[in-house]
């Protein structure tokens, strides 16, 4: 049985993909690998529509090999400074973007804190 996440659902397009948890946790808790799937109505099926892979271990002892935490949030602090630049512009876009950035801030108090790599 698949382990699927619900959190993101609210409308039309985010109840049709599905985001799975691929794999077991880490040692310390955390998964590694997730996968997003919906309908593609041009190919007419359900297929792969992105693969996150995060980095598994320190970056010291194993060099890079997967997304931060940060960096995927540094692509949501992007998309929602052009929804603010243009016609979708609002209170809400901007309350999210706030949100993020403030995520991403103490993520990177945590590493400067020295709690992880």
């Amino acid at each position: 049985m698949k382990n699927l996440l619900s959190s993101h659902m609210c409308d039309g397009l985010n109840d049709q993909l599905d985001i799975e948890v691929c794999g077991e946790p880490s040692d310390i808790g955390e998964h590694q690998e997730y996968k997003v799937r919906g309908f593609n109505q041009k190919a007419g099926n359900t297929e792969t529509l992105c693969e996150v892979r995060f980095q598994e271990g320190g970056y010291k002892t194993v060099g890079v090999n997967g997304l931060s935490n940060e960096a995927l949030l540094a692509i949501i602090e992007h998309r929602l400074r052009g929804f603010q630049s243009g016609p979708f512009s609002c209170r809400e876009n901007s309350v999210a973007l706030t949100k993020v950035q403030e995520a991403i801030l103490w993520l990177k108090v945590k590493i400067r804190g020295g709690i992880g790599e």
